[in-house]
């Protein structure tokens, strides 16, 4: 237990906004192994809600080690929900975007997913909007048309590559490299999970009517939402 006198002083809403700002998973496991206090705080949803859950896919540098995703390589399409559901609770829009994800192309629970990625959506979170662009094309083309044009307007490479030529891409981003598209892939952690799942499942043997996706790093293939 804390025996701190500044910290008994402060009030707990004062300290858990303190707390609020520590944005990664690192961070929260050091607050829940230092005292019942900060371990108590770093539960709330006023701390789960910003948590980036991605982690970092960039090789470890010097003596540093980059933060890992909540998906480690262990988790599986079941074991992933319960690791989620805290974060998606308190709202934390990466959260609702992993588990609409994981529900869409590894349960093929369409509509639950759905409900997840318009979720993240609504909150203005762009991959989300892209990923519903994606998979409501051929059976919503009005609603997959107003994400898409939502991402649009909010300056999402992505988005725009799908409404553009390559020659009109040129012309309105210039020549775009790995480095810079690399930050609008969705994380390693849910695209190797995603990856394990089918190939596991052997559903490229389904001959299920699919249609790409632009986010090759991924290897997977955006179902219609039938």
């Amino acid at each position: 237990s804390s025996s701190s006198s500044l910290l008994q002083m402060l009030p707990p809403d004062v300290l858990s906004q303190c707390l609020s700002y520590l944005p990664t998973r690192s961070d929260r496991f050091a607050l829940q192994t230092t005292c019942t206090l900060f371990r108590t705080l770093s539960n709330a949803d006023r701390m789960l809600v910003d948590i980036d859950l991605g982690g970092d896919d960039l090789p470890p540098s010097g003596n540093q080690t980059p933060p890992r995703g909540v998906l480690l390589p262990a988790d599986d399409a079941h074991t992933s929900l319960p690791k989620l559901l805290p974060y998606a609770l308190a709202h934390n829009p990466r959260s609702l975007h992993f588990l609409g994800m994981i529900l869409c192309y590894c349960h093929e629970n369409i509509p639950q997913g759905l409900s997840l990625l318009r979720l993240a959506a609504d909150g203005g979170y762009l991959p989300s909007l892209y990923s519903l662009s994606l998979i409501l094309r051929d059976s919503h083309p009005s609603e997959s048309e107003r994400h898409l044009h939502r991402a649009m307007r909010r300056g999402y490479v992505p988005a725009w590559m799908e409404a553009l030529t390559a020659a009109e891409m040129r012309r309105k981003f210039g020549e775009l490299d790995a480095g810079q598209l690399v930050g609008y892939f969705d994380p390693g952690c849910l695209t190797s999970l995603m990856g394990r799942h089918y190939v596991e499942c052997r559903r490229w043997e389904r001959r299920r009517e699919t249609s790409h996706c632009w986010n090759v790093r991924c290897g997977r293939w955006a179902y219609k939402a039938v």
